[in-house]
């Protein structure tokens, strides 16, 4: 009995450093990606894109040109045990002449 009181005294004290540590985790991704526009490596088309534990794409879409599919902005970041979870718009690159121009699909 003494046994048993004591593990779960113990999964009572790691299970909240658990969620802490991802707290923590969620809060440097937010600092680090929130509001930035990344380049993604494979400009696959699609308005949901899925990824396996592994970073590989998890859904057959399509690629398409760099200039509508390869830059995203970064809106919001959520973590939890599970998944990451990043929700973007995607940034088209326009050009008129010489000079290169950003309009942003909201």
């Amino acid at each position: 009995m003494k046994c048993l009181a004591m593990m779960i005294l113990l999964v009572c004290c790691i299970l909240p450093l658990h969620a802490q540590t991802i707290k923590e985790h969620e809060s440097e991704m937010k600092k680090a990606l929130e509001g930035k526009s990344l380049r993604l490596k494979h400009f696959h088309e699609g308005d949901h894109l899925h990824f396996d534990s592994e970073g590989n794409l998890a859904s057959n879409n399509k690629v398409g040109p760099w200039t509508l599919f390869g830059i995203l902005k970064i809106n919001k970041v959520e973590l939890n045990e599970r998944r990451i979870e990043i929700s973007a718009a995607r940034v088209y690159i326009g050009f008129q002449g010489d000079m290169k121009s950003e309009i942003q699909n909201v």
